[in-house]
């Protein structure tokens, strides 16, 4: 049997990776069968059955959504969220010295690109509302004659370019309809796009490589590389809102106006029977319609007195309608606008579980960004520089959850003074991320001496109360206030 070739720096053993005496190893092709089955026409997926949610018409609805406060304010929650937290280049655990290094180097690179690292992330959360954000990665030689911060001659990046999502025109897939090959953008969708030279295809598009883009893609669902917009579940619910919204102002409307009425005798409704031949009831209608479109400024009517009742024959007056159903319009209203709240995650922030649950949501959102940047970015980052892929760093993102401090700073001292965990710089970094301070260098040792005695891996008697009664510091039987001053619980 051959050989096996442990890869360079690798701290696998040969016989780690060679199979076991006895066991016999399955013959079958080591090859993809099958393909995705997206339902594609001419470039275009078709996979949604919501004709608004196909292409093009996609954009349209996306653009209405937008439009709508309620669907407004919760994307700016979740844009908010999203780019709060600080992005780190964090080393492989088994790194060497050089790649300690060069993981320093490649965080560099997030602050010497033309559009800052925050501006990428802001473009990348559109990903959300189109299922899908496409970025152009645009390399360059850091050398400060090409505008960079550095001369060290590394492949960096110069920018992460967002391709507008209504530009893209055609998704190109391998024969076996498995890989997505390239995307194709029409410069007839890019404003002033004569002015600008483009190597175009046969079909008059401009062609994007499938290795040369970041593809960040919202909750895909077979394979599809479009993505699901969050915006999708949202759409019955904000039909029926706007519908309602509509409706609401028109009843405001008509409310303000009042609603004419015009009281005549009977004999005057009696049409070609009536004593005037109907014309009177034809006048009232005409005002009645004027007052309704608000043509009318006022009403000039002739006063006639019945001979035998002595009261007025015609009167006029305006009517208010009933406030109930308005009441019962709000709060349809407000049960559809808690109904998009909640299919994002977002209804009643201020509530712990509400909170937990965006949290989650937002978490899960990181994530999918977080894995396209060290497949694609990461890898691309090292081939272009000549690096070994086997133990890249990694970028990661800083916490968004809330810090009780009072549990945390407990939690520190019942950990630290029981020896739980090594004070070593990794943990303190963690620490001091929490507390918003910056992290020192991983390589710089922590100086036990200036830490309080409950974090410097000294025993103290922190944990001598939960002894029984008459031992340690426990005075008092289990369960009873404990007045030791020694133990931290007892305030």
């Amino acid at each position: 049997m051959a050989s096996k070739k442990t890869p360079e720096g690798a701290s696998i053993s040969s016989s780690a990776l060679a199979p076991d005496e006895g066991m016999v190893i399955p013959r079958m092709a080591l090859k993809e069968t099958g393909a995705l089955g997206l339902k594609t026409s001419s470039g275009k997926i078709i996979q949604d059955t919501n004709k608004h949610f196909q292409f093009p018409q996609f954009f349209k609805t996306i653009a209405e959504m937008d439009a709508n406060p309620t669907i407004g304010s919760a994307m700016n929650v979740y844009r908010f969220m999203i780019t709060r937290p600080n992005w780190t280049v964090k080393p492989h655990i088994e790194a060497t010295e050089k790649e300690i290094e060069r993981a320093r180097l490649i965080g560099t690179m997030m602050d010497d690109m033309e559009e800052s690292w925050d501006t990428f992330m802001h473009s990348v959360v559109s990903y959300l509302r189109y299922g899908h954000s496409i970025h152009n990665i645009v390399p360059y030689r850091r050398l400060r004659r090409n505008g960079s911060l550095y001369n060290d001659g590394l492949v960096g990046i110069k920018k992460l370019a967002f391709r507008n999502q209504e530009t893209i025109v055609k998704w190109v897939f391998d024969p076996s309809n498995r890989e997505l090959l390239k995307v194709e953008q029409s410069p007839q969708l890019i404003e002033n796009s004569t002015l600008a030279k483009f190597d175009l295809n046969e079909s008059g598009n401009i062609d994007l490589p499938r290795e040369s883009f970041l593809l960040f893609t919202a909750s895909s669902n077979g394979g599809n590389p479009q993505g699901c917009s969050l915006y999708r579940n949202l759409y019955l619910s904000y039909k029926q809102l706007t519908m309602l919204q509509d409706n609401q102002i028109l009843s405001v409307a008509k409310d303000s106006a009042g609603v004419m009425k015009i009281e005549v005798p009977a004999q005057y409704l009696q049409g070609e029977n009536s004593p005037d031949k109907g014309v009177a009831a034809e006048a009232f209608k005409a005002i009645i319609d004027g007052h309704n479109e608000g043509t009318n400024r006022g009403l000039l009517v002739p006063q006639q007195i019945d001979p035998d009742s002595k009261q007025n024959m015609f009167n006029y007056s305006l009517m208010e309608e009933a406030g109930n159903s308005r009441n019962n319009v709000e709060s349809i209203i407000k049960g559809l606008q808690n109904d998009i709240y909640t299919a994002l995650s977002i209804n009643s922030v201020g509530s712990g579980e509400s909170t937990e649950i965006l949290e989650c949501a937002i978490a899960s959102r990181l994530k999918e960004i977080r894995s396209v940047l060290n497949k694609q970015l990461m890898r691309f980052i090292h081939e272009m520089n000549g690096w070994d892929v086997e133990k890249m760093p990694t970028f990661e993102y800083s916490n968004i959850e809330k810090l009780d401090v009072e549990k945390f700073g407990k939690f520190i001292q019942q950990t630290f003074s029981v020896s739980a965990i090594e004070v070593d710089r990794p943990v303190m970094n963690r620490v001091r991320e929490i507390f918003g301070v910056p992290p020192l260098p991983d390589d710089l040792p922590v100086d036990k001496d200036k830490l309080p005695s409950a974090m410097s891996g000294v025993q103290t008697n922190a944990a001598e109360g939960m002894q029984t009664t008459g031992d340690g510091t426990r005075k008092t039987p289990m369960g009873a206030k404990d007045p030791s001053a020694a133990n931290a619980n007892n305030s």
